[in-house]
């Protein structure tokens, strides 16, 4: 009887939802969307904030991109990350795209976890379009394209 409780409390902290596929990651979806609308804790691409990019090199369209202060600390003065470097651990690099005809905001995101990136997508009321914890294979084959720093590839393009 003794071992019963510590057994069912193994359990159910073993089916926790924030648990996903990713062995000890304990976030989710919603503590990116609370980062993301925080804007003052941010710094757009190149300290422009008025600048959009054409999005003419990937299939996202265009876009604004902004970066925590983590990022941010790892670009050059010309605003980019130098070749050969990588971002920093808790590095968030957001990719947002406005829908002018129906005023919506969708945001890409990359997290760096654990040396590796995390990948989302989320529209701007919180509904998740590509989970943290899904399979980010087809945005990793994309980043990897020629001229990526640490798979991200507008430093290259813009």
């Amino acid at each position: 009887m003794k071992f019963i409780l510590p057994l069912a409390c193994l359990f159910l902290l073993s089916c926790s939802k924030d648990v996903g596929k990713r062995e000890g990651l304990r976030i989710n979806e919603s503590v990116f969307l609370d980062s993301i609308n925080h804007s003052a804790s941010f710094n757009y691409y190149k300290n422009d904030s008025g600048a959009v990019y054409s999005g003419v090199h990937g299939p996202h369209g265009p876009f604004k991109l902004r970066f925590n202060k983590r990022a941010f600390s790892a670009l050059s003065q010309m605003g980019k990350l130098p070749p050969g470097s990588a971002m920093p651990e808790g590095a968030l690099v957001i990719k947002e795209l406005v829908n002018a005809s129906s005023q919506t905001i969708t945001y890409y995101y990359m997290y760096k976890y654990r040396n590796s990136w995390l990948w989302g997508k989320m529209t701007s009321k919180g509904e998740v379009q590509s989970s943290i914890y899904a399979d980010p294979a087809g945005c990793v084959n994309c980043h990897n394209q020629t001229g990526n720093v640490d798979q991200i590839v507008a430093f290259y393009f813009y």
